[in-house]
């Protein structure tokens, strides 16, 4: 069946974080993009092992051509359009991200899970996090693409965790930075998946998201996410982002030092914005007998039936 957008889309990019538009791609243009991503697989491995997890950027290495076209489908340009109509000044430009397009793999070797995570908060020590807060809700920053080119259900998100910070459950869950993740590199291909479930499933609220052949997913990478993968299911996933002119500057003038930083060496220690929280309810019977609750209950008590009154709402 044909992908038909409608209005659900759009409710549930905006309240889930998420929404997959379904049997997206065509046929021919599947089976042309199949081919080159299959093309792509040893090439990552031989760069990067044998459970390497994408090829990126694929420009360098692939035919480009089927890429573009996907890009240019009318559908999807109007599908997007929908998406953002209530921002007439977003730029939605497919193609400012090919030189950064990559595709997602399953691994050669043996399973293996990422670590839970929002994007650039919890990967990256000496992003400014109060600027990432601050761009937290933007729709021109953080939209991420995922275009299956196989079924794919490696994918995990917390729904709607993009509206917000963290959940108490989530930071009791997580309450450190760097967030820890299996360590299953000793462990049989068995015992590896399993380890892995259990800690994809650990995270309050988690969903897996299932991708079908053809499906193209939008997704804000603020969302708790995470993959995990197994080398018995075959995958090729199209990885790409919607780079606004404003997505654009972050990744230049935040990102960018960042990783040049990293890449030379730099580790400075994560900053953990629920530190504060975590501190805050510690001490948070102390500040309440401090300031006298029982007193402020009693007047709230008093005055909330006459606020009412007042009103014509009792």
């Amino acid at each position: 069946m044909a992908f038909v957008f409608s209005d659900q889309h759009i409710g549930e990019y905006h309240t889930r974080g998420y929404t997959v538009f379904r049997d997206l791609i065509p046929p021919r243009l599947l089976a042309d993009l199949r081919r080159e991503a299959d093309r792509g697989r040893p090439i990552a491995r031989r760069l990067a092992g044998g459970n390497a997890q994408r090829l990126q950027p694929i420009a360098p290495h692939l035919d480009m051509r089927p890429f573009d076209e996907l890009d240019r489908l009318p559908v999807l340009q109007q599908a997007l359009a929908a998406i953002f109509e209530h921002d007439p000044g977003m730029v939605v430009d497919l193609s400012a991200a090919r030189e950064h397009l990559g595709i997602l793999y399953e691994p050669g070797d043996s399973p293996y899970c990422m670590g839970w995570h929002r994007d650039y908060r919890d990967l990256w020590p000496g992003i400014d996090l109060a600027k990432w807060q601050r761009l937290l809700l933007s729709p021109r920053m953080f939209n991420q693409t995922n275009v299956a080119l196989y079924d794919d259900g490696c994918l995990w998100a917390v729904p709607g965790s993009h509206l917000r910070g963290d959940t108490p459950g989530e930071i009791r869950r997580f309450p450190d930075r760097p967030i820890p993740y299996p360590d299953v590199s000793r462990l049989t291909p068995e015992a590896a998946e399993l380890t892995c479930r259990d800690y994809v499933r650990s995270m309050p609220g988690a969903e897996q998201v299932r991708l079908n052949a053809g499906d193209f997913m939008l997704y804000r990478n603020t969302l708790w996410h995470i993959g995990s993968y197994v080398p018995y299911v075959k995958r090729a996933t199209i990885h790409g982002a919607l780079l606004t002119p404003e997505y654009q500057d972050f990744f230049a003038h935040d990102f960018k030092p960042v990783l040049d930083a990293w890449v030379a060496g730099d580790r400075r220690p994560f900053e953990n914005l629920n530190a504060h929280t975590a501190a805050y309810r510690a001490a948070l019977p102390r500040i309440v007998a401090a300031r006298g609750w029982r007193r402020m209950h009693q007047a709230a008590g008093w005055l909330l039936p006459r606020v009412k009154r007042r009103l014509g709402l009792g």
